[in-house]
């Protein structure tokens, strides 16, 4: 190619100076060279019409190894769209080293396929099998396909509730569904509204009158919002953070448990009883939060072995233990007066947070370009507007993040009552709208790009009989012609419409949206200079351990989140003491997400018998 450009340039330059173009190539490189490498050049390249399947017939040996023994030992079933490929299958697993006969099923062989499958010899015997195990895959991911037996790769109406059970939350009137269940009542209502919405945001756009809204070059603009802090509000803090204590992190700990008891959540496997080593069971937390990991914690903490901090970690610490002392501290945070400066409680924002992977890597540990060439994996973390990260959960580092954005908002177990929540453009798709708006949650994601954007099962889902992101990932790899698929799309394009139309008219919501992803991001901050240790590289290579960080690491950034309000209420109740005047809209901007006065490296010691010196 450099050879190509070379030559190139030189005839360029050759038909501006009026040049012999003849001479000028020669003086690039002698004419039987590049006679040569033009040869050379046809050799190597491939034909414009060239299909990587060409090169699949030599991998054929190696999927031979072990194709069979797969449909020996799995029994296969499937919906009526994929009935072809299960019959394909069948006949497969039966030929033994026979050809494939002329009336064998063809009719799941796309055209991509075809001519590869179908030759004028008849059908060839090695893409015949590749492309029905290259559908049978597709229809395993679907649903279309399913296993016998299997948990995983079950039939799709399983994962649903019982017709049954549905009849009788019909019957009962209580079926947990936040819209009218007579389709034709749903599209009429949103009809309605939809064209009042329509009509008002035309003439609105019309008259030049919606806020921070114009059209440019046929395109629709929004003004940036400005960050609105009011005046006054650094130097409040500073005198409030000046008033908190300064702490080391194991003290902090050991008061936050003191206080509400969270480890009594962390029970034995068998018998159920509370472990009775605490400082064990909070140093095993702590090496989870800082990524230390058991051994370096058992270095860093005096008198402590890995021994035991290891059995205290395998029989006491687990994902459900996790989740209920989590809810304990969100629920007394929830609860405190000071923290209605920040909101009710009853909205909330998720992003992801990326950490590098290092040493052997796992599954879900993938590149993703958008980070570079180092493969990473995502802490998807709830925050509500109190400030309280009610939920996080490890998922890979490339996959779409909106289907576990509803996870979050059905399997928390706080007593945070979520009404409206925020994403970041990454977080919705168009099933996603549809599945909040049935569920009774308003989606508000931060929309860009909107000159460029057009405007156009639930009850399973809320009872927990199947995932939000389980569902959601086996709809969205649906064919086309999937009704279920379908229908969710179009309920959620008429809601993102509707949205987009309000976000059109309102500021208040846009700056609503953005305070709360906000929000997310400065508890990003804190639990990124928690998470310390080699860098933050995550070094575990299952799921399972890498939950168990990345919950450690959410309890932690809770405790001290609960600890920073107790200190700031008390701080706040001093200076109006004394005399210092501050507004609410002051106090709204207050942070609880510093952490310089909390000591956070170290040794780590755990002296239960210090007093809470809290005022």
């Amino acid at each position: 190619m450099r050879l190509y450009a070379d030559v190139g340039n030189a005839l360029i330059k050759a038909k501006e100076e009026a040049a012999d173009p003849y001479q000028a190539l020669e003086a690039v490189l002698p004419w039987e060279t590049f006679v040569s490498s033009v040869q050379e050049a046809s050799t190597l390249a491939r034909p414009v019409d060239f299909d990587y399947l060409d090169l699949l017939d030599d991998h054929y040996s190696h999927i031979r190894k072990y194709a069979p023994e797969l449909l020996e030992t799995f029994t296969f079933h499937a919906a009526p769209s994929s009935q072809s490929v299960a019959e394909a299958l069948t006949l497969v697993r039966d030929l033994g080293r026979k050809k494939v006969p002329e009336n064998a099923p063809i009719d799941f062989v796309k055209p991509r396929w075809e001519p590869h499958v179908v030759t004028d010899d008849g059908i060839d015997r090695h893409y015949y099998e590749l492309c029905a195990l290259s559908e049978l895959r597709n229809g395993l991911r679907s649903g279309d396909i399913w296993v016998e037996g299997s948990h995983q790769y079950r039939q799709f109406e399983e994962y649903l509730l019982p017709t049954k059970d549905w009849q009788e939350l019909r019957m009962t009137g209580t079926p947990p569904v936040a819209v009218p269940l007579d389709a034709a009542m749903y599209l009429a209502e949103r009809k309605v509204l939809l064209h009042v919405q329509l009509t008002r945001v035309g003439q609105l756009l019309k008259d030049n009158a919606l806020p921070d809204v114009r059209i440019d070059k046929n395109k629709v603009r929004i003004t940036p919002l400005d960050a609105e802090i009011p005046e006054g509000v650094e130097e409040l803090a500073c005198k409030a953070y000046a008033k908190v204590r300064r702490i080391k992190i194991t003290q902090l700990l050991i008061e936050i448990d003191q206080l509400i008891h969270f480890s009594r959540h962390f029970t034995h496997l068998h018998s159920g009883d509370p472990a009775k080593d605490r400082e064990a069971l909070l140093a095993s937390l702590l090496a989870e939060a800082t990524n230390l990991g058991l051994t370096k914690m058992a270095d860093a903490t005096p008198g402590m072995t890995r021994t035991r901090l290891s059995w205290v970690s395998d029989w006491y610490v687990r994902d459900e233990c996790f989740t209920k002392a989590l809810a304990e501290i969100v629920n007394y945070h929830h609860r405190l007066p000071f923290s209605a400066n920040w909101g009710d409680g009853t909205t909330s924002s998720s992003d992801g947070q990326r950490f590098p992977v290092g040493g052997p890597r796992s599954n879900t540990a993938q590149i993703n370009a958008k980070y570079g060439p180092e493969p990473g994996l995502v802490f998807y973390t709830h925050i509500s507007d109190q400030l309280d990260p009610y939920r996080t959960k490890v998922i890979t580092g490339t996959p779409h993040e909106a289907p576990h954005m509803i996870d979050g908002l059905l399997y928390h177990e706080t007593d945070l009552d979520i009404h409206e929540h925020y994403a970041d453009t990454g977080g919705y798709t168009d099933q996603v709208f549809s599945t909040c708006h049935l569920l009774g949650f308003r989606f508000a994601p931060r929309l860009r790009d909107l000159g460029d954007r057009k405007l156009y099962l639930t009850a399973s889902l809320r009872l927990g009989t199947v995932t939000a992101s389980l569902m959601l990932r086996k709809l969205a790899s649906y064919p086309r012609q999937n009704g279920l698929a379908w229908a969710l799309r179009e309920v959620g394009r008429i809601e993102k419409t509707l949205f987009t139309l309000e976000w059109f008219q309102s500021v208040e919501l846009r700056r609503r949206v953005q305070v709360g992803l906000n929000k997310g991001e400065a508890r990003n901050a804190l639990a990124r200079a928690i998470f310390f240790y080699r860098q933050g590289r995550v070094q575990d290579r299952s799921h399972a351990q890498q939950q168990q960080r990345a919950q450690g690491l959410n309890l932690v950034v809770a405790a001290i989140i609960l600890w920073n309000t107790l200190e700031l209420a008390r701080a706040i109740e001093e200076l109006q003491s004394e005399g210092v005047v501050m507004t609410a809209e002051q106090l709204r901007h207050l942070s609880p997400m510093d952490w310089e006065h909390i000591g956070l490296t170290g040794d780590y010691t755990w002296d239960f018998a210090l007093k809470n010196t809290r005022g």
